[in-house]
């Protein structure tokens, strides 16, 4: 018999902009829009692809609420993403006052927080249900990064008990940011996943020292059975790590270093495999897109996905969705 495989399609919010036709400044900061967009985007979702549809909506979080609650600052242009304007972290000296104050109080938290008080009031009585948007967690070497830019990459090594320092508030900061989720809805997270992109640009070596010590404070900040990796620049020497870790789910992302094989023999690790979202959904061909999806699986790939940005032609999205349906 034919095994089957899970698959998924992830939709970033610029997608769903796109499709809505909204500017993305509003979407992120008039929670009003955020419901609209993430209601009626999931609709032409699920009336052109299928897609199953969801009466959920969330605050609309972006991967910099860690790093803004350690004070960096996040802007929001009118026709793109979120960015970080400047760098929080400009020396040596401004490591020591890189502190975490009272997480409602700091950074987007208490706009995500209003946000969602908005949310829980426009759909009282009605069947949609209201998240906080959270999600997980940050590997903290990321927010770092994104405090102080590349230099965190010489500063490791130039001064490295002052970017300890950095790194275990930053983990601090991600630990509060899933202890408040855990408080506002009243129930003990049953799965903890972290998003840490960054780290896997420094050496195995230098990531047991820098890394893995600070991702452990995460994901021993509850007890749960399930813990989620993702992260697009891990190389295969670096997933020795993900036994100690105690990692059940890895998500390499759009990771040109691993290939299935890769992952297969060096962890235990259940996994998903992702076409690239440049390569394959945005400069592919429905046929080469069908022949990628079935590489895939065959090299072993337990589990697909596909994540779609602006500009991804409707036929590519379409033949995704075929080719996985047929082999689910």
């Amino acid at each position: 018999m034919r095994k089957k495989i899970p698959w998924s399609l992830n939709i970033s919010p610029e997608v769903y902009i796109e499709y809505t036709g909204v500017k993305s400044s509003d979407y992120y900061m008039d929670p009003k829009t955020t419901m609209y967009v993430q209601i009626e985007g999931n609709r032409i979702f699920h009336e052109l692809y299928g897609m199953p549809v969801h009466k959920y909506v969330r605050p609309a979080g972006t991967s910099y609420v860690a790093a803004s609650m350690l004070g960096a600052e996040v802007v929001f242009p009118e026709d793109h993403p979120p960015e970080i304007k400047g760098r929080r972290i400009n020396s040596i000296n401004d490591y020591k006052t890189v502190k975490l104050g009272e997480p409602r109080a700091s950074g987007l938290m208490p706009a995500m927080l209003a946000h969602y008080e908005f949310m829980k009031n426009e759909t009282a009585g009605t069947d949609i249900n209201v998240g906080l948007g959270f999600g997980g967690a940050q590997g903290p070497f990321t927010t770092a990064v994104v405090l102080r830019g590349m230099d965190m990459f010489t500063d490791i090594i130039l001064y490295p008990e002052e970017c300890k320092l950095l790194l275990s508030t930053c983990a601090e900061a991600n630990i509060a940011i899933l202890k408040l989720a855990r408080d506002i809805s009243g129930e003990e997270p049953e799965v903890i996943w972290v998003g840490d992109d960054f780290s896997g640009l420094i050496s195995p070596q230098m990531y047991e020292e820098f890394s893995y010590p600070y991702i452990k404070m995460v994901y021993e900040c509850f007890d749960v059975k399930k813990r989620i990796l993702h992260s697009e620049t891990l190389k295969k020497e670096h997933l020795k790590y993900f036994k100690k870790l105690k990692i059940n789910f890895y998500d390499p992302g759009i990771n040109e270093n691993l290939s299935v094989k890769d992952i297969l023999e060096a962890t235990d690790a259940d996994f998903s495999y992702n076409l690239f979202t440049v390569r394959d959904m945005m400069n592919g061909t429905p046929a080469s897109i069908r022949n990628k999806y079935l590489e895939i699986i065959s090299d072993g790939a337990p589990f697909v996905t596909a994540e779609i940005s602006p500009g991804t032609p409707r036929e590519n999205v379409l033949a995704y969705v075929g080719v996985a349906r047929e082999n689910e």
